[in-house]
């Protein structure tokens, strides 16, 4: 409608208007065109994006490397918090990562000549040690057969010398005195027979529970040397010569006992050598390896997982932008950081 009203209104302009001297009417052709408007203006261009940035770490504030107005690039590290911890941690994290898979590989390689030979050296000085034992053991079963002699021969020195009577106490002096008369030849018997390690076992067990009723049998007769008219018959150096023996065995089933012990923690200790060859010149097993393997990717884990700790540290630029707030000083506890 518009452009029908324009093409009268040209139409009577050239109808009505009046006539110019040389009375000739001039024409024009009538075409459609766009209307155009051009503003000209100052001003600022804003950013429809406006990121708030904080650190997802907890801590102190130790670096802030921008400032209000600054451009910055995406990537860059605009803060960091203080690392030491999470620096620490990731290293000891990187260590027991580096030993897992030492030790992965190691047990997939095999052991090498060096371990082998370590071991076997550990075979042989377990070997050695309880052998030095055993032929040591002679000495400590003479010296508890010598003990149960001289308390036998003691304890007949004291029945002929007080109780010779049928009475209580000689009795019981007679009866113990004959039972380590016994224990004497049972001693004597296990030494003969010692002449190999299960013998020697043997006569260490026989001769220990030998010296553990002569004991018991000694302080019956120390006993009776106290009861009635014995107090004050029996001298007091035969008392104390009792009292001696009673010492001496006492003695020698300590050094029996540290006999037995030696030779039980020896034997413990030669078939922990011969297991630890027999386990490292076998094969791996599998289910080893997979547990080996375990341990890399759980090590591995840590590492990451430090790492990420590390990372939250830090504030990067997610984006290129400008600076516009930066709320947050040197020394200070992370909060919001600044805004780009």
């Amino acid at each position: 409608m518009a452009i029908v009203a324009v093409i009268l209104i040209i139409v009577a302009f050239f109808i009505f208007s009046p006539k110019n001297n040389n009375g000739k009417i001039q024409t024009g052709v009538v075409t459609k065109q766009n209307l155009e408007e051009t503003v000209l203006s100052t001003g600022q261009v804003v950013s429809g994006t406006d990121l708030n940035l904080s650190f997802q770490g907890n801590g102190v504030v130790r670096r802030v490397y921008v400032s209000e107005g600054d451009h910055v690039y995406q990537g860059q590290i605009l803060a960091s918090l203080d690392q030491s911890s999470a620096s620490a941690t990731l290293t000891s994290a990187k260590g027991a990562l580096a030993q897992a898979q030492a030790n992965y590989e190691k047990l997939v390689n095999g052991a090498g000549s060096g371990d082998i030979q370590a071991l076997q050296d550990a075979v042989s000085t377990a070997k050695v040690n309880l052998n030095n034992t055993y032929n040591g053991a002679l000495t400590t079963l003479n010296n508890a057969y010598t003990a149960i002699y001289n308390a036998y021969s003691a304890v007949t020195t004291l029945q002929n010398d007080y109780f010779s009577a049928n009475d209580q106490e000689g009795i019981q002096v007679q009866i113990n005195r004959n039972n380590i008369g016994a224990k004497l030849e049972n001693a004597s018997s296990s030494i003969a027979g010692a002449n190999g390690a299960g013998a020697i076992d043997n006569a260490i067990l026989n001769i220990a529970n030998d010296l553990n009723s002569t004991f018991g049998s000694l302080q019956i007769i120390r006993d009776q040397c106290d009861q009635g008219v014995y107090y004050s018959r029996v001298a007091s150096a035969d008392k104390t010569t009792m009292d001696t023996q009673k010492t001496a065995v006492s003695t020698a089933i300590s050094n029996v006992n540290t006999l037995q012990n030696s030779i039980a923690s020896y034997k413990i200790a030669l078939q922990t050598a011969e297991h630890n060859l027999e386990s490292k010149q076998a094969a791996p097993r599998q289910e080893d390896i997979d547990l080996a393997k375990a341990q890399v990717l759980s090590a591995q884990g840590q590492v990451e997982s430090a790492q990420a700790t590390l990372n939250n540290l830090i504030v990067v630029a997610p984006t290129s932008g400008t600076i516009t707030q930066v709320d947050i000083k040197v020394g200070e506890l992370a909060t919001l950081f600044c805004r780009i």
